[in-house]
């Protein structure tokens, strides 16, 4: 509407991500929470980290740095990190 369109020719058609998490957010709940109990963590205790944008993951010095900031953190607060396919990849130890 702010760039001239006529309403009449503008349709709500959703939002495909916004439609999924709704769809399964009961599902996710119920994971997430057997998931902190296999963990022996409480909700609210942690710090969840993913890494996985190429910028991030296909430079080795940035990963470990990456890497090395979660360490310090770890030592603070528990870190959950699912390490996607694409940072097991890159990491170089």
């Amino acid at each position: 509407m702010h760039e001239g369109v006529p309403t009449s020719r503008i349709h709500i058609t959703g939002n495909t991500i916004v439609d999924v998490v709704h769809s399964y957010k009961d599902i996710a709940s119920e994971e997430g929470e057997k998931m902190l109990k296999e963990l022996g963590l409480q909700p609210h205790s942690y710090v969840l980290v993913t890494i996985h944008r190429q910028e991030n993951t296909d430079n080795p010095e940035r990963l470990q740095s990456l890497v090395n900031a979660l360490a310090k953190i770890f030592r603070r607060v528990p870190v959950v990190f699912p390490a996607h396919p694409r940072t097991e990849a890159g990491y170089v130890a």
